[in-house]
């Protein structure tokens, strides 16, 4: 698994794809009008290596895709093709890009391939904003080739929630059948208004079937 970055090197030390839900409640109080949907984060590192007697660490990440499935097994033969750093629809980031500083990544393509059990290969190229020097700066060309994890859909509540009602939240999106849940956490943090914050984990199920597709 490795990460290219012009005429460098790295080899991919983690890949986590995972999803998140909103609280309709922080919704519909601070934040009226918001995307409310189901949305899809990948984070993925690298080994560190010096380089010119800096240490070198790149991380590639998208913290806001959203992929038209009904089942987790289903995001293999993905394809997101971007050529602007924000999104027209949502205004949200395409992605970023870090060494040193989080840079933009003006035109990229990420392709979920194959699946085995809970890993999706990961293909992504484009280009990104490093700002280090005359040959990394802006527009740097880049390339993946890694396998990512699938970890969790965290669903997010308040105190008005209970599992019942954060299943029927994922099931707007996500058919449950294929994810474990995982007891109600309520949390000790409150919103202004003094209603509690909440939590549901939902964690993928891999049965003997699905382990190769």
């Amino acid at each position: 698994m490795r990460l290219r970055l012009k005429d460098l090197v790295f080899d991919v030390s983690t890949a986590e794809l995972s999803g998140r839900i909103p609280d309709p409640y922080w919704h519909l109080k601070y934040n009226t009008g918001g995307d409310r949907r189901l949305f899809w984060l990948l984070h993925i590192k690298t080994e560190q290596r010096m380089i010119d007697g800096q240490r070198w660490c790149p991380g590639v990440y998208h913290e806001s895709l959203y992929l038209p499935v009904r089942n987790w097994t289903d995001v293999g033969g993905q394809v997101i093709q971007w050529d602007e750093p924000f999104d027209d629809d949502t205004g949200e980031l395409n992605g970023g890009f870090y060494v040193f500083e989080h840079g933009d990544i003006p035109r990229g393509r990420l392709h979920f391939g194959r699946r085995y059990g809970n890993r999706f290969s990961v293909f992504w190229e484009g280009t990104c904003n490093v700002h280090w020097n005359s040959q990394l700066w802006e527009d740097v060309p880049f390339s993946i080739n890694a396998e990512a994890t699938f970890s969790e859909i965290v669903v997010a509540g308040s105190s008005n929630d209970d599992d019942a009602t954060m299943l029927d939240r994922l099931s707007l999106y996500l058919q449950p059948t294929d994810l474990e849940q995982l007891p109600i956490k309520y949390e000790k943090h409150a919103y202004v208004d003094g209603v509690g914050m909440a939590t549901t984990r939902f964690r993928p199920k891999i049965r003997r079937a699905q382990q190769d597709r």
